[in-house]
C-alpha cells in the first residue's frame, strides 16, 4: 500500500483489533482509545523505580504517624478529572503553598503497564518545557507504590466545553469575534505542538477536550499519553488502533508505527473543525461508521458563516494523502497567522460583495425598464461603495484574490451602468481601469462614442440649420433699426403731407422719386455698415434682399409714374400693393405674426383709397405701424447667460 492511498484493510485491521481488544463499538466520537500495555507491548517497564518518594495524604492529617517523621508535602483537596488510564486531582503543596494537579493511575490499571505508561507520559511531558505545554514540577511514587506525576494546576476550562456551549461564563474573558479567538487557540496549540516535532515527538490525541484554556488566556496543550518518539516508532506493537475516532487520521487505523508529524498536522485540522462546526469531522454511525469516516476523509463543506479560506485551511490539514497536506505544523501555523492577518480584509470583501449583489440585482430590474425607476442615486451609491470596499480591501491585502474578482466585476458593471445613462466620459475612464480586458464592454464604449458623435453632428447641422433660419436672432439692434426706419418714414411723410397742403411742394411723382432714392441710398448704407446684423444668416440675407427689391420696387414704380405722366396718387395705391405682397410673404413663409403687419398695410390701402387727399399722412402711420409689427416680431426672446452665448453667434 502507498502514502495516502488506504486500502480496506486498514479498516478491517482495525475493527478486528476493537473486537479482539471488547473495546465499545458504541463509544463516544470524542473518548480516546488508549494504548493497551501488557506483555505483548513493547514498552519496556522498569522492575524498580529510581524515584524519590512522594507522600500524598490521601486521609485526615491527623491519621498520619507521627513515628514517621514525615510531613507529606501534597494534600489532596478534590477531583479534577477522570480519563481511560488516569485520574487527575488537585492538591495543596505546603513546601511551595499552592496548588498543583496531581496525576494518577485508575484503580482499574493499578499494574507495571499502567505505571509504565504513566512513567512515559511524564518524561515526555517533562520534556517539552514550552509556554503552551503544561510543566512538569515532579515524578514520583506515591504512598501506594505507583509512580504519579506532579504537574502545575491551570485554572480554566477545555476548549471542548467553550465550544459547545457558547453562553459559558469563562466566553467573557475573551469578548469579540470568537472565530478570530478559535484560531488564535489553534496557533497557539500549532506552536506546542511544532516544538515537540522539533524534538522529535509526536502528540497523536489533539483534540478541543486535550486543550485547557486558562482564566488569564494561557492555551494549554495536554494529556500527552498516547506521545510517540517518531525516532523509536519501530519499538510500538503493530495493528494496534489508537486515538480519538471522531478526530484521527486515515494513517491512524494501521497503528502509531504508521504516523510521522504531518499526522499531527491532521489532528490539528480536526480540532479546528470541531471549533468551527460544533461537531467531530468523523461523525459517523457507531464506532465502526467513524474509522470509516476517517478512512476516507473527504473535504468538508462549510456554510456560508466560514471564510472559503479558512475551510480550504482545514480541508487541507484535513486531506486524506499526507502529501497533499500541509508539510508540516509550522505551514499550517502560517497560513492560519497569515488569514488572522487577512481577516479585516476578508470582512471588507464580504461587505463589498454584500453591496455589489445588490448592484446586480438593481441593474437587473432595470434593465428593460427606465433606470431611474429604481433609485439613479441608489446605484451611483452602490457603484462606489462596492469599488471603493473591495479597492480598500486589496489595500488591506494586495493577494485578496476574491477582493481582485469582486473589483474587476465591480467595474464592469459601474461601465454597463454609465452606458446606460450615455455617460462616454465616465465608462472610457472606468474601461481604462480594468486590469483585465473585456472586448464586449470595449465595443459598447466605442459603439456609444460612435453614437455620441453621430449626435453631435446631427446636433451641429440642426443647431446650424436653426442659427441659419433665424430671422429674430438675440441681439435688441435689429428690433430697434425696425423701430427708428418707421419713426424716420413717418416723419418724413407727415412732413412732407403738410408742406404740400401749405403749397411749399407741389407732391409729385419726380419728388416722390428724389426722396425714394434718398430713402433707398439711407438703407444702402445702413446695410453696409450694420451687415453683421442684416447678413450673418441664410434668412436674415434673404429677408434683406427681398426687402431690397421692395425698396426699388417703390422706385421704379415713381419711374414708371414719371413716364406714364401717372399722378403720384394712384401710384401710392400700388405702393399699398407691393407693401401688402411683402408683407403677407413673410407672414406666409417666417412669421405668422407678421399679419398683424398685413393687416395694417390692408387698412392703409382702404383709407388711401376712400382718403386720397391724406395719403402721405396715411402712409406715414401706416410705415411706422409695420415697421413696429416687424420690430416686435424680432425682438429678443431670450436673456442671461444662454442669450449672451447665443448673441455672440448672432
Amino acid at each position: 500500500m502507498t502514502d495516502g492511498d488506504p486500502h480496506d484493510d486498514w479498516l478491517e485491521s482495525a475493527l478486528s483489533f476493537v473486537v479482539s481488544r471488547g473495546i465499545d463499538p458504541n463509544l463516544p466520537a470524542d473518548t480516546t482509545i488508549a494504548p493497551i500495555l501488557d506483555e505483548d507491548s513493547a514498552i519496556v517497564c522498569e522492575s524498580e523505580y529510581s524515584l524519590p518518594v512522594v507522600t500524598v495524604e490521601l486521609e485526615a492529617p491527623t491519621e498520619v504517624d507521627p513515628a514517621d517523621q514525615v510531613t507529606p508535602d501534597l494534600r489532596l483537596l478534590r477531583r479534577l478529572g477522570r480519563g481511560g488510564m488516569a485520574v487527575v486531582d488537585s492538591a495543596w503543596q505546603r513546601s511551595l503553598e499552592r496548588e498543583v494537579a496531581v496525576k494518577r493511575l485508575r484503580e482499574d490499571q493499578l499494574d507495571e503497564w499502567g505505571s509504565a505508561g504513566l512513567l512515559a507520559e511524564a518524561r515526555i511531558t517533562g520534556m517539552l518545557e514550552h509556554p503552551n505545554v503544561i510543566p512538569v514540577h515532579s515524578l514520583g511514587v506515591g504512598d501506594d507504590g505507583y509512580p504519579l506525576m506532579v504537574m502545575k494546576q491551570v485554572e480554566g476550562v477545555t476548549w471542548h466545553k467553550l465550544i459547545i456551549r457558547p453562553d459559558h461564563p469563562a466566553w467573557t474573558a475573551w469578548p469579540g469575534d470568537r472565530l478570530a479567538r478559535h484560531v488564535e487557540f489553534l496557533t497557539r496549540v500549532c506552536r506546542a505542538v511544532e516544538y515537540a516535532h522539533a524534538r522529535q515527538i509526536g502528540h497523536l490525541d489533539i483534540k478541543p477536550g486535550n486543550v485547557m484554556i486558562g482564566s488569564f488566556g494561557e492555551v494549554y496543550l495536554m494529556d500527552w499519553g498516547l506521545a510517540v518518539r517518531f525516532d523509536r516508532l519501530d519499538e510500538l506493537p503493530q495493528q494496534e488502533l489508537v486515538g480519538t475516532p471522531g478526530f484521527m487520521a486515515p494513517e491512524m487505523l494501521q497503528g502509531r508505527r504508521g504516523t510521522d508529524p504531518r499526522t499531527d498536522v491532521y489532528l490539528l485540522g480536526s480540532t479546528l473543525h470541531f471549533a468551527l462546526t460544533s461537531y467531530p469531522r468523523h461523525d459517523g454511525e457507531g464506532l465502526a461508521g467513524k474509522l470509516r469516516l476517517a478512512l476516507t476523509s473527504a473535504p468538508a463543506r462549510y456554510d456560508v458563516g466560514i471564510p472559503t479560506e479558512l475551510g480550504s485551511i482545514v480541508n487541507k490539514a484535513c486531506a486524506c494523502a499526507r502529501r497533499d497536506r500541509f508539510g508540516s505544523v509550522r505551514e499550517l501555523r502560517e497560513a492560519l497567522e497569515g488569514f488572522a492577518a487577512h481577516r479585516g480584509s476578508m470582512r471588507i470583501t464580504r461587505a463589498a460583495q454584500r453591496q455589489l449583489d445588490q448592484l446586480k440585482r438593481l441593474l437587473e430590474l432595470a434593465r428593460d425598464g427606465d433606470i431611474d425607476a429604481v433609485g439613479l442615486e441608489r446605484l451611483q451609491a452602490l457603484v462606489t461603495e462596492a469599488r471603493f470596499g473591495f479597492g480598500q480591501a486589496l489595500h488591506d491585502w494586495p493577494e485578496n484574490r476574491r477582493a481582485e474578482q469582486g473589483l474587476q466585476r465591480a467595474l464592469e458593471l459601474a461601465i454597463e451602468f454609465e452606458l446606460r445613462r450615455e455617460n462616454l466620459q465616465a465608462a472610457t475612464a472606468l474601461l481604462r481601469s480594468l486590469k483585465t480586458e473585456r472586448p464586449k464592454l470595449a465595443m459598447q464604449v466605442e459603439e456609444l462614442a460612435e453614437r455620441m458623435r453621430e449626435r453631435g453632428d446631427a446636433s451641429a447641422r440642426l443647431e446650424e440649420l436653426e442659427r441659419e433660419n433665424m430671422l429674430r436672432g438675440t441681439d435688441l439692434r435689429r428690433s430697434i433699426s425696425f423701430a427708428v426706419t418707421g419713426l424716420v418714414c413717418c416723419a418724413v411723410a407727415l412732413i412732407w403731407g403738410q408742406a404740400s397742403r401749405a403749397g411749399l411742394v407741389r407732391g409729385t411723382q419726380v419728388e416722390a422719386l428724389v426722396v425714394g432714392l434718398m430713402g433707398t441710398a439711407a438703407i444702402g448704407l445702413y446695410v453696409k455698415r450694420a451687415r453683421h446684423l442684416v447678413l450673418n444668416n441664410q434668412i436674415r440675407r434673404r429677408f434683406t434682399l427681398a426687402f431690397a427689391v421692395f425698396v426699388l420696387g417703390f422706385d421704379l414704380n415713381r419711374i414708371v409714374g414719371i413716364l406714364a405722366d401717372i399722378p403720384l396718387e394712384q401710384g401710392i395705391l400700388v405702393d399699398h400693393g407691393m407693401l401688402i405682397a411683402f408683407v403677407g410673404t413673410g407672414a406666409a413663409l417666417v412669421y405668422i405674426e407678421l399679419f398683424w403687419a398685413l393687416a395694417v398695410a390692408v387698412v392703409g390701402l382702404v383709407a388711401t383709397a376712400l382718403y386720397p387727399l391724406w395719403f402721405l399722412e396715411i402712409g406715414g402711420v401706416e410705415l411706422i405701424l409695420v415697421n413696429g409689427v416687424f420690430a416686435w416680431v424680432t425682438r429678443p426672446r431670450s436673456g442671461g447667460r444662454n442669450g449672451a452665448q447665443r448673441r455672440s453667434r448672432s
